[in-house]
């Protein structure tokens, strides 16, 4: 006589995506890539983890990681994880200020590019305020325009633009 094994509920949901994924590669043709996808776990029994990692065949993971190039660290608002954004935006200012562009040319560049440099990364993490003062702060000095000795003034009030 076998003892009897009681499958956790999480195991379960395991065993039932699996069969999705399967039902979705018979219908399209495609399959998953099972070196891409990666699980993490939190707070769960060891022989769950590998019951899982066996069923999907995906790996085990733990953190800090990285999502399509977002490192995923256990303390998101870091502001040290924010200064490759904020690089980004510095370069492509810095690309584009010395170039003559009018005032409306200087926003529709600010909305298309600046804005959505930090996009990707906002959808994934939050950002600290001091980090979205940066991003703000970038944007108004390439529309007004920053000396090294003196700053302009705004003509519009920045909650307009």
């Amino acid at each position: 006589m076998t003892p009897y094994c009681k499958e956790s509920p999480t195991v379960k949901e395991a065993s039932t995506y699996n069969q999705i994924l399967k039902v979705f590669t018979m219908a399209t043709g495609m399959e998953v890539n099972l070196s891409k996808p990666k699980i993490f776990f939190l707070n769960a029994n060891i022989t769950i983890q590998r019951n899982i990692s066996r069923i999907l065949g995906f790996q085990r993971d733990s953190l800090p990681s990285k999502y399509y190039g977002v490192p995923l660290k256990a303390i998101p608002m870091l502001k040290s994880i924010w200064e490759l954004v904020l690089n980004k935006m510095q370069d492509k200012v810095k690309k584009w200020t010395f170039k003559a562009l009018n005032l409306a040319g200087r926003l529709v560049f600010t909305k298309t590019i600046l804005q959505s440099i930090p996009v990707f990364m906002l959808s994934v993490l939050p950002a600290p305020k001091g980090v979205l003062e940066q991003f703000r702060n970038i944007q108004r000095y390439f529309i007004w325009g920053k000396e090294e000795t003196r700053k302009k003034w705004a003509l519009v009030c920045w909650d307009k633009i």
